[in-house]
């Protein structure tokens, strides 16, 4: 099911960022007709009609049932950080997602995947999300993620070591 996800998440991301980008073509229009007006006012609603459903797969419903703790929506709120999509807003989203899944009961293995998307967002660059990424990580601790996360935080790029000890720094607090 998670292959299933992730393949329909990176379907959907496409057509997000074509739809965004026909919002960019047609907004650039120098001495817009009302023709070229009234194209831009449907491309822009065809984006925001459909943003919900395709920035999530299975839209706002979706959202709620992770925040119903429905096993196989948490799953998914997890294949959706390991995929770490890029889109307009996708960042507003991920927050979303990750303060929702701070206040859940999560299994060991759910923890552990989650310790692994964290992991790998600190090797990948800092982002906006990423101190709600640090807020989880608090409430995720093990031994090996803590070792990990040490590691890293030694690493020869003062980048990686950097985000590592913010992620530390908060699981320590």
């Amino acid at each position: 099911m998670a292959l299933d996800f992730a393949l329909q998440l990176k379907k959907n991301i496409d057509q997000l960022n074509k739809l965004r980008d026909d919002i960019r073509k047609t907004s650039r229009i120098k001495h817009k007709s009302k023709e070229d007006q009234e194209k831009l006012a449907m491309t822009c609603k065809i984006f925001y009609d459909n943003f919900y459903d395709l920035a999530f797969p299975g839209g706002y419903q979706a959202i709620c049932d992770l925040k119903k703790s429905e096993p196989q929506a948490i799953d998914n709120a997890i294949a959706y950080l390991k995929a770490n999509p890029y889109f307009f807003r996708s960042g507003y989203i991920k927050e979303h997602i990750l303060t929702t899944l701070k206040k859940l009961d999560l299994t060991a293995l759910q923890q552990l995947k989650l310790q692994n998307v964290i992991i790998n967002v600190i090797d990948l660059y800092y982002c906006r999300e990423f101190r709600y990424y640090c807020r989880l990580a608090k409430k995720i601790p093990s031994e090996f993620f803590i070792e990990k996360l040490q590691r890293k935080s030694k690493s020869g790029d003062l980048n990686i070591a950097k985000r590592a000890s913010w992620v530390l720094d908060s699981i320590l607090k």
